[in-house]
């Protein structure tokens, strides 16, 4: 709830997660936190990337 309230993404252990890390061979709860913890450095990092692409360019 206090994601939502914040406009977070709560980490957590969902079944679509879940069969991804065990096909991708992470089975254990260390690739749900390495999940999580490239998700917190994507959602972090692109803005500011996609802030360096110039404006003219993407039309």
């Amino acid at each position: 709830m206090i994601c939502g309230l914040v406009g977070a993404l709560p980490i957590t252990a969902v079944i679509v997660r879940g069969a991804a890390n065990v096909d991708a061979g992470g089975p254990t709860k260390n690739a749900s936190i390495t999940h999580g913890v490239f998700l917190l450095l994507m959602v972090s990092a692109v803005p500011f990337v996609l802030n360096m692409i110039p404006f003219a360019s993407l039309l």
